[in-house]
């Protein structure tokens, strides 16, 4: 199975399903795979959008009920969860609009929204927009990369398995830095809350 046929067959497919967790490097990829006539466009943008507004969702209704549970469970959560309260209370429609191109809070922050109760049907709005936004802006953006690679190289075609290579490097870079980022701040949340176990208790001044 050729790269083309293995995309036009799977690609619709993983676009779904990456657009339901942080999936802007497949949106990007698919993007370009649009534009080399791979997949069509219109319908990648509408399965973008779908599988973001789902996957939002589905994130908020897990915070209603386990939000609580998640935090605990994972104390290196806790400093974005409280900035993106923060931002709620005095930004809240810019940061319901925009939080799917803010690294690190993709699905933390309807899972924050659903823990503090957010209106339900307030956020399932601008989940609406915001997916369109999202989905339509990079979606574009690789379409518009594939149309770039073509004005660099002579012959795309025989330079297109280089293009593809490279951003599923730098997308894969991305990922294992910001992993290694997150794993980092958990063992130094975690470290903070055995250190608090071990100190005596502070006596107050009378």
């Amino acid at each position: 199975m050729s790269a083309q046929e293995f995309v036009e067959q799977y690609g619709y497919l993983a676009v779904f399903l990456g657009t339901c967790l942080e999936g802007q490097g497949v949106l990007l990829l698919a993007g370009f795979f649009a534009h080399r006539g791979y997949l069509n466009l219109p319908v990648v943008l509408l399965l973008a959008f779908a599988g973001s507004f789902i996957g939002d969702q589905a994130c908020y209704v897990l915070g209603r009920l386990k939000g609580r549970l998640l935090l605990d469970r994972h104390p290196a959560w806790q400093p974005r969860a409280s900035w993106i309260l923060a931002r709620v209370s005095t930004h809240e429609r810019w940061l319901l609009l925009a939080f799917r191109f803010v690294p690190g809070v993709r699905m933390l922050t309807p899972i924050v929204l659903g823990l503090a109760k957010y209106p339900q049907r307030r956020f399932a709005v601008y989940n609406l927009i915001g997916g369109a936004l999202w989905s339509v802006s990079i979606g574009l953006l690789g379409y518009f990369a594939g149309h770039a690679a073509g004005r660099v190289f002579d012959k795309v075609k025989e330079h297109e398995i280089k293009v593809i290579c490279g951003l599923l490097a730098i997308g894969l870079f991305a990922w294992l830095v910001r992993r290694l980022w997150l794993a980092r701040r958990a063992r130094a949340a975690d470290a903070r809350l055995l250190l608090d176990a071990r100190l005596p208790p502070v006596d107050q001044p009378e």
